[in-house]
């Protein structure tokens, strides 16, 4: 377990650091593993446990799972690398807290910084 053991806090959890948290992606490369040109498409899902949502330990945040996914495509021309890419964000447009911040002027319970919801990015990239 991570705790805070200095000042008026001594052996309560720190705020915003999950006891079990994690990712796992799954990737496939249309041309085969890591191509240096083509289509590849990936699904993945991060997870945080429920934390504390302050440093006196006073309330807790849920736990959360987010799913994640992009598609890209890479083409060589010349002596450069061209990658055009498009990710989605919490693909399932779940509700979830993803922080808070202590510090701030309000009350930490009020402090609380819910996860975007589905968003789309797209890019590109150039490699010369």
């Amino acid at each position: 377990m991570l705790k805070d053991y200095s000042g008026a806090t001594r052996g309560n959890r720190l705020n915003n650091v999950p006891e079990h948290s994690g990712s796992l992606w799954l990737r496939y490369d249309a041309n085969g593993y890591a191509a240096k040109d083509g289509f590849s498409a990936g699904l993945g899902g991060v997870a945080a446990g429920q934390r504390e949502g302050d440093n006196a330990n006073s309330f807790q945040m849920p736990g959360y799972v987010r799913m994640d996914a992009f598609l890209a495509y890479k083409h060589k021309i010349g002596g450069s690398r061209i990658t055009a890419q498009f990710n989605i964000r919490n693909l399932l447009d779940k509700e979830y807290y993803e922080s808070t911040d202590p510090d701030s002027n309000v009350a930490p319970a009020l402090g609380v910084y819910p996860g975007a919801p589905l968003t789309a990015v797209g890019s590109i990239r150039v490699e010369y």
